[in-house]
C-alpha cells in the first residue's frame, strides 16, 4: 500500500511532529529494522523471539500507522499503514526465518528510500518556500518506492 500524503491547511489532530523529527523517526526505525536483520545470526533462539517482538513494538510506536507533520506553517497527513502491515505480515511468519529474513529486508528498503527522500527535501533548494517544501514532501512520497507491496 502507497505511503499516503494528505495536504492540508490547518493542524489535523492533537499530536504533530516537526518535519526534523519526522526524518529521525524513520531513521530510527529503519536502525531498528537493521538489528533484526543481524538478530537472525544470533545463536540464542530464545532471546531472538523476545527481541524481533520487542523490536517491532518499537518500530510500531516510533512511527505510528497514522502521524501529522508540521511543514512550516502548514500540516501534512502521514499514512504509515504499509509498515504496520508489514509488520503485522512479519509477526504472523513463524518458523520460516528465510521468509522472516526477506520480509525484514523489503521493510528496509522502503525505510531506506523513505529516508533517502526526505533528506532530499531537507536538502532542497535553500531559497523554496513552504508550500515548495510541502508540494515537494507530497511528490517524493507518490513515486513507486512506496506503491510496492511489503
Amino acid at each position: 500500500m502507497a505511503a499516503v500524503f494528505v495536504l492540508l491547511g490547518g493542524v489535523v489532530g492533537a499530536r504533530a511532529v516537526t518535519f526534523e523529527d519526522y526524518r529521525h523517526q524513520v531513521s530510527r526505525a529503519r536502525a531498528s529494522i537493521q538489528e533484526l536483520q543481524a538478530a537472525y545470526a544470533d545463536e540464542y533462539p530464545s532471546q531472538r523471539g523476545q527481541f524481533i517482538a520487542a523490536t517491532i513494538a518499537l518500530v510500531r510506536a516510533e512511527l505510528p500507522a497514522q502521524e501529522t507533520v508540521l511543514l512550516g506553517r502548514q500540516t501534512v497527513a502521514v499514512d504509515n499503514t504499509w509498515l504496520h502491515k508489514a509488520l503485522n505480515d512479519l509477526e504472523k511468519v513463524r518458523g520460516d526465518n528465510a521468509r522472516r529474513a526477506e520480509l525484514v529486508a523489503q521493510i528496509d528498503e522502503r525505510l531506506r528510500a523513505l529516508g533517502e527522500r526526505l533528506d532530499e527535501m531537507q536538502d532542497g533548494k535553500p531559497g523554496a518556500s513552504k508550500d515548495d517544501n510541502k508540494t515537494r514532501l507530497a511528490e517524493i512520497l507518490r513515486r513507486s518506492e512506496y506503491n510496492k507491496q511489503a
